[in-house]
């Protein structure tokens, strides 16, 4: 098995880009980020389970995911198969949603989570290389995700303001499963649209509460970051499929557009294995 080594400097930066504001990134400046336009390869995209190619890879496995760490939170309103070597992650980021019905940036079956978060990391041999491993995430009682970073995501909802010294840690992220996951070769959801990114979207949703997805709903700069499912183009879709599909699918229905971005790095020493193809 081949490892994917992921070391997380210790900052969290949200980063809240609204469509059409001056200053930040938008997708309608064709001549910048043209990429955008004219890519085949680009993300997110539906996930059709009936037309994915069953895989039976190793589970992804995290390390230190449970170590507490210390963060820093900036809004500055622009941050963004098998692998082999080590990969350093860079940044985790979020998408959601201002209502029940919307929110993550891929869907499953043309449906969509209320909220979806990126781990974002590069490959130590090539830091051109990405890889995103996804969570999809759901509105529901026990939700714990996001709880201790609530103070501080409301005390940035101007643009340059920050919060110092919140205590973190990366486990509440994770569902229970990450053995099933879709993997597929995709772009970054935001300018420039970089190609070439390799994408694994766990299938089970992990949880937040309603009282945490108020931020959603209530942040001033909160909103319209999203980007709509791109063509896949003839692309394959893998699924690791080591537990029966329809078991995870029945944890939680996709449910909740007006999306927001959180963009962050932080607890050095983090890291996890991935699967060899």
């Amino acid at each position: 098995m081949s490892s994917l080594w992921l070391s997380i400097p210790l900052v969290i930066q949200l980063a809240i880009p609204t469509k059409g504001n001056a200053g930040q990134w938008n997708y309608d400046d064709r001549h910048r980020n043209e990429l955008c336009f004219r890519g085949k390869r680009q993300s997110p995209i539906d996930l059709d389970i009936g037309k994915a190619i069953v895989m039976r890879w190793a589970p992804i496995s995290f390390h230190h995911y449970d170590a507490h760490g210390f963060v820093t939170v900036v809004k500055d309103g622009q941050k963004g198969g098998g692998l082999r070597g080590k990969y350093y992650l860079q940044q985790f980021h979020f998408h959601w949603s201002g209502n029940d019905l919307t929110g993550s940036e891929h869907t499953i079956g043309r449906l969509h989570y209320p909220m979806e978060g990126y781990n974002a990391s590069t490959a130590q041999h090539a830091p051109e290389t990405i890889a995103v491993v996804a969570v999809l995430l759901q509105v529901a009682k026990r939700g714990q995700a996001f709880m201790d970073l609530k103070e501080a995501f409301v005390s940035t909802n101007i643009t340059g303001s920050k919060r110092e010294s919140v205590e973190y840690t990366l486990k509440p992220l994770l569902p229970k499963d990450t053995a099933t996951f879709f993997r597929y070769e995709g772009s970054l959801t935001t300018p420039p649209c970089t190609e070439g990114v390799i994408w694994t979207v766990l299938v089970e949703p992990n949880y937040v509460s309603a009282q945490q997805n108020y931020l959603s709903h209530e942040g001033r700069c909160l909103q319209q970051n999203w980007r709509e499912i791109q063509p896949l183009n003839g692309r394959p879709i893998y699924l690791n499929k080591l537990k029966s599909i329809s078991e995870r699918m029945s944890i939680s229905s996709p449910q909740i557009n007006n999306k927001s971005n959180l963009s962050g790095n932080f607890l050095d020493g983090i890291m996890f294995d991935f699967p060899e193809e």
